[in-house]
């Protein structure tokens, strides 16, 4: 569906207001911009508006998926998961809205017919661009204080966690992936890498599986939320697909083996050991944290690196003598399912 890049400005107008101006302010400010546009513009507008306030809130998140699940889902639990707008709205949407829409109800609830609209609205201003020209062309005097905040950004991040093998090995092979339903990403690298709960080695803590996007997004796209939610995420809406460039997995885990060394015992022991694997050298490490050294699995065939990592990320493996050279005698490596993440390297196409 086509958006008129009017009512991305005034989204984006309203967006920056939210970083410097009071309530009171920002709500008669929300007024002036939402009377620059046109009827149909303000029809936009509410649509728009309510798909943020549905992906945003996350709670509606099954149905916004898949609207046809409405009445099964009304059936079944009755109100339990159709909350009523003003529950599910920041206080800044519900504002805009009732300035774009005065008779617009804060407490009734989304209809099906907002479900189906929403699931559109979010392809739509996922895959958008607004030119900062857009947007001063509505308000010359407006001071962001980022330029990002006009122009879009070239770089976000989306964090997952406890996704499944078969998501893992998806972006290994470096399979397309698609987001145009659309998704929520961050322009700050520190809140998608609290979702994914990246840790500094580049495992998982503990809720693994885990995923960590960083976006090239070189056309700008999406639509930027932050300050038009309650949560403080700094988010951006996004939707088409990724072109997979480059990842490194990580796990943390265990070798068992019997270390010949000053000071060790001669029966087996667990050495604590970080597994590193990386799609451009075809390598995968072992790092060996109490004693400080590294064992370096290095391949020429990709099919070959893939079924290792496969095979290290999710089970106990065995290694040949000669596999292992340090310390040459370890045998047996036991992994953390909860620590893999893969973290990717990706541009938005």
């Amino acid at each position: 569906m086509e958006i008129e890049k009017a009512v991305y400005a005034v989204t984006r107008l309203i967006n920056v207001a939210g970083t410097h101006m009071n309530a009171f302010n920002r709500k008669k400010y929300v007024k002036e911009k939402v009377a620059l546009l046109d009827d149909n513009q303000k029809q936009s507008l509410v649509k728009v508006l309510k798909a943020v306030a549905m992906l945003v809130y996350g709670g509606e998140m099954e149905i916004l998926r898949d609207p046809s699940k409405f009445d099964d889902l009304m059936a079944k639990g009755g109100a339990t998961f159709n909350h009523p707008w003003v529950q599910i709205a920041s206080m800044v949407i519900l504002q805009t809205i009732q300035a774009a829409d005065p008779s617009f109800d804060e407490n009734d609830s989304p209809t099906p017919e907002d479900y189906i609209m929403a699931k559109k609205v979010l392809t739509a201003i996922g895959s958008s661009s607004t030119p900062s020209g857009a947007v001063t062309d509505l308000d010359p005097d407006v001071r962001p204080k980022k330029p990002e905040h006009l122009s879009g950004y070239d770089t976000l991040y989306r964090g997952l966690k406890g996704v499944s093998d078969r998501i893992i090995r998806r972006v290994s092979i470096k399979k397309p992936w698609s987001i145009k339903h659309g998704v929520s990403t961050s322009y700050e690298k520190r809140t998608a890498a609290d979702f994914a709960g990246l840790r500094p080695d580049g495992t998982a803590s503990g809720g693994g599986p885990a995923v960590f996007f960083t976006i090239n997004n070189p056309e700008k796209k999406g639509f930027i939320a932050d300050t038009l939610s309650d949560y403080g995420e700094y988010e951006v809406i996004l939707s088409g697909d990724f072109q997979i460039n480059s990842w490194i997995l990580s796990a943390r885990g265990r070798m068992s083996g019997i270390v010949n060394a000053v000071g060790w015992s001669k029966s087996p022991v667990g050495l604590h050991t970080l597994m590193q694997a990386n799609s451009e050298t075809m390598e995968i490490k072992f790092i060996y944290k109490p004693l400080k050294k590294i064992d370096v699995l290095t391949f020429d065939d990709n099919q070959l690196f893939l079924d290792a990592i496969d095979k290290y990320a999710f089970n106990q493996g065995k290694f040949e003598s000669d596999k292992l050279g340090m310390p040459n005698n370890i045998s047996k490596w036991v992994p953390s399912r909860g620590s893999v993440l893969i973290a990717a390297d990706v541009t938005l196409i």
